[in-house]
Formats: structure tokens, sequence, C-alpha cells
């Protein structure tokens, strides 16, 4: 849901739903560690991306999604926008 907000334009909206996923897939790794394992990088990852979005590039790092947020911050820079999102499920 919260990428659906981002292609609305409305990124403050999107950041805040992913930011809960992203809670939410931490809370669940903590109780059940494997259905979260995939959600939660995924999660972490659009929301390092929308704080991008937003100018916020300290906070946009995740230590799960290194090698993705470099190749994002490199198409943010040169204008390529993003690839299509790879939540599943995820606000």
């Amino acid at each position: 849901l919260g990428m659906s907000w981002e292609g609305l334009g409305d990124l403050r909206r999107a950041t805040d739903l992913v930011f809960k996923a992203v809670t939410l897939y931490e809370a669940e790794h903590r109780m059940s560690p494997a259905p979260a394992r995939v959600l939660l990088p995924r999660a972490e990852n659009d929301l390092g991306h929308l704080r991008m979005r937003q100018g916020d590039l300290d906070r946009a790092g995740s230590p799960s999604c290194e090698i993705d947020h470099a190749l994002h911050v490199h198409k943010m820079r040169r204008g390529l926008g993003r690839c299509a999102s790879r939540t599943a499920g995820a606000g």
C-alpha cells in the first residue's frame, strides 16, 4: 500500500506506511524468524528508496540492502527513477 501512495506522489504517506511495515516485519522476525527473512529486507529497501526520494540520504541506507541502496543512489543521481517495487505485501 505504501508504494501505491508513492505512485500517486504522496511520499510522506508512502514513507509512513512502509516504515510501519518494516516495524511489523522486525517484530515478526524477532518472534518467528523464518517468515520475515524475505519480507523485512524488501520493506527496508523500499523504505530506503522512499527516504532517498525525499532527499534523506543519511537515513536511506539499511544494512540489509547496501547493494540495492548504492544502485538506487546511482539511478537517482542519473535521473533514472526507480525500478518496479519488490515489496510483497508491505504497508
